[in-house]
């Protein structure tokens, strides 16, 4: 298990090696992994929106992960959809026997895929925020992308606010936003690679 991770553990009651008179074992030992961090991928994230829900059509520099909703740009800071995130790295180490290897992608709103090199690795939504890389990953030059989708929330108050001629979102409720703050949105890191063995 992970840190405040459960399970549904089914008993099939039809095999009797299971049962609840079955004596339980013990142990101290922990029950969730702890990962090793080895190399933090940081400088320039290249961020592609998507303009059919009102974001950027040129992708967007970020020299650090930040919040959309404090972006200066109304395009952005009241973006709702998903944005890929890219940057590359250099991978020289070699992986010793019984190791695995994870990125590890910190905090985000609200749902994030990591593809490496073109291959997903796995989708996040709940903690822990990691996947594992080790088929991915190769020697050299590796293209890390995260796409990270956020809730409508931010385009509809955007829409309220800004009283746009072509608003991209449309509902039949009723607006209850006033002096209510935009909600977090993006990747916000820090994206890691660690190792467990």
């Amino acid at each position: 298990f992970e840190p405040n991770e459960s399970l549904f553990v089914i008993f099939d009651q039809q095999n009797p090696e299971i049962g609840a008179n079955q004596a339980m074992g013990t142990g101290t030992a922990k029950n969730w992994i702890e990962t090793t961090p080895i190399l933090n991928i940081a400088g320039d994230w290249k961020v592609q929106f998507d303009p059919a829900f009102g974001g950027p059509a040129q992708p967007i520099n970020f020299l650090s992960l930040t919040d959309w909703s404090h972006n200066s740009d109304e395009r952005i800071r009241y973006y709702s959809g998903t944005a890929t995130y890219q940057n590359s790295f250099n991978w020289g180490q070699n992986k010793s026997s019984g190791e695995i290897l994870w990125l590890e992608i910190g905090s985000f709103a609200n749902m994030a895929e990591v593809r490496l090199n073109g291959k997903s690795c796995g989708i996040c939504w709940t903690p822990p925020f990691r996947v594992r890389i080790d088929q991915a990953l190769k020697q050299g030059e590796n293209v890390l992308e995260i796409a990270v989708t956020n809730t409508w929330a931010n385009r509809i108050k955007g829409d309220h606010d800004t009283k746009t001629a072509k608003p991209v979102t449309a509902t039949t409720a009723p607006y209850r936003l006033e002096g209510k703050p935009l909600l977090p949105a993006g990747l916000f890191g820090p994206v890691t690679i660690s190792r467990t063995r």
